[in-house]
C-alpha cells in the first residue's frame, strides 16, 4: 500500500488525460463518500504510456476521509478493442461498397442482419426478414438452395453460391 498525493498521480497521467483525471481532485468528488472508476493512460518514465483502469473509493476511517485507489493494467485489452473497432470499420466500409443486397443468416437459416446501399430499390424492406427463417421468407426451392449454400459455407469456409428466380406478383 502506497501513500500518494493526488498531485503525484496527476503527474503520472498521460498529458491528454490529465484534465479528465483532474476532475477527481475537485471538492465535489472528494467530499462524497463513494467510489469512481475511470480508464486512462499513465505516462511511463521512458515516454511511453499504458492504459489503466483506476478504481477509487473514499472511505471514512476514524472520522477521517481516506481515498483508496487501485490501478489495473488494461493496455492489452484496449489495444485489442481498438484493433477490433478498426476491423469492424473496415468490414463495414467493404459491405457498404457492395452493390448487392446481402443478408446475414446463421446455420439454422435465421436472418439476423442485412446490408444494402440501395434499400430504396427493393420491393420489400429487408428489415421484415429479420428474425425469420429463409424457409418462412422464400419459396421452397429458393429456401433449399439458400440453406445448401449456408451448409456448404459452414463445411468449407465459403460457398460457390446458388441462383434461383423469384416470380413477383406484378409479373
Amino acid at each position: 500500500l502506497m501513500d500518494f498525493d493526488l498531485d503525484d498521480l496527476l503527474e503520472l497521467a498521460h498529458p491528454q488525460d490529465r484534465d479528465r483525471a483532474a476532475r477527481h481532485k475537485q471538492p465535489s468528488v472528494d467530499e462524497q463518500l463513494g467510489g469512481a472508476s475511470e480508464e486512462g493512460r499513465m505516462q511511463r518514465k521512458d515516454g511511453s504510456s499504458r492504459w489503466v483502469q483506476v478504481a477509487s473509493r473514499t472511505l471514512s476511517l476514524a472520522g477521517k476521509k481516506v481515498r483508496l485507489s487501485m490501478f489495473v493494467d488494461i493496455h492489452e485489452r484496449k489495444l485489442a478493442q481498438d484493433a477490433l473497432r478498426e476491423r469492424e470499420a473496415h468490414l463495414s466500409a467493404t459491405l457498404d461498397a457492395l452493390p448487392d443486397l446481402m443478408f446475414e443468416v446463421d446455420a439454422q437459416g435465421i436472418c439476423h442482419d442485412f446490408h444494402s446501399p440501395r434499400t430504396d430499390l427493393l420491393l420489400v424492406d429487408p428489415a421484415v426478414f429479420l428474425g425469420s427463417r429463409v424457409s418462412d421468407s422464400l419459396p421452397p426451392v429458393a429456401a433449399a438452395l439458400s440453406m445448401e449454400s449456408i451448409t456448404q459455407a459452414i463445411a468449407t469456409g465459403y460457398s460457390a453460391g446458388q441462383r434461383y428466380q423469384l416470380n413477383l406478383d406484378d409479373g
